[in-house]
């Protein structure tokens, strides 16, 4: 730059050098479209609150300095969103019931802590009632998909700690009765790898075998839901479970849910072809 260049010029440049270099040290080599990019760097300038003096100078920036600058403030943009998520469920954990229900059916993703204090609200029959009747059972099973989907396994395992809790409430036990998807999904994480999650899991489709007056045969179709998804056999993930896990714990509990399938069969006849499969 020439010696006359502004003060206010040098530390555009400057600034835009910087950000020149955060693109590069990030390794992208591919630039969005200008329309695309500037959409994107309208979002940071949003978040960011910037003053109409700090935006004009980012107008004549080349493409490389303005996909380095977002570059640059996505991180600390996903931060701040986290923190705000954070207070939120701070909050949440003092609401009654249907707002927990309707906070969670409204949200993508939340941290397990929430869940944890959704726990514990559930030992109060009161709150635990009011939380089915507003379709808290369905936000549980949206997170246990959700987190499933995308390998959050510690969200799994709380969402479903906090269904296994429901299960003590006869509204709750009720609504598994009549909505076969709030097992099935609660079985689909069976595929995670998590000795603790397989243990809460296969608790609850126990359980739910022995429930009248159709509990038995939901839990047949939850086993013959998850097989159907995975092109195995009805009862292999059992058998799995059983010759891979360490767990002492989760293989009892593998070996009780066999048990409870063969011996709740009717007849002499289907507890001898449970026990072949």
């Amino acid at each position: 730059k020439d010696n006359d260049v502004s003060t206010g010029k040098d530390k555009e440049t400057k600034k835009e050098k910087k950000v020149s270099k955060s693109k590069k040290d990030k390794g992208s080599s591919v630039l969005p479209s200008m329309n695309a990019l500037d959409q994107q760097l309208a979002a940071v300038i949003v978040d960011q609150m910037l003053t109409a003096e700090e935006v004009a100078p980012m107008l004549s920036w080349t493409a490389a300095a303005k996909w380095g600058y977002i570059l640059s403030n996505k991180a600390g943009s996903e931060d701040r969103k986290k923190e705000a998520q954070r207070e939120r469920e701070k909050e949440l954990e003092q609401a009654g019931p249907k707002e927990m229900a309707r906070a969670l059916l409204a949200a993508r993703e939340v941290q397990p802590g929430l869940l944890r204090a959704v726990r514990s609200l559930l030992k109060k029959r009161d709150w635990a009632k009011g939380f089915v009747r507003a379709r808290g059972l369905e936000a549980l099973r949206r997170q246990v998909e959700t987190g499933r989907e995308s390998g959050r396994e510690q969200t799994v395992l709380a969402a479903v700690r906090c269904m296994r809790e429901a299960m003590n409430n006869r509204h709750a036990l009720s609504a598994y009765l009549k909505d076969r998807a709030l097992m099935q999904e609660v079985a689909m994480a069976l595929e995670l790898d998590n000795s603790q999650l397989h243990q809460q899991v296969l608790e609850m489709i126990t359980s739910l075998t022995v429930v009248p007056p159709n509990g038995r045969a939901i839990g047949l179709e939850v086993m013959t839901h998850y097989a159907q998804r995975h092109n195995e056999p009805r009862f292999a993930v059992l058998v799995g479970i059983l010759r891979r896990s360490q767990n002492p714990n989760v293989r009892a509990t593998a070996m009780l849910a066999i048990t409870c399938f063969v011996r709740r069969a009717p007849a002499l006849d289907a507890r001898v072809e449970r026990r072949r499969e």
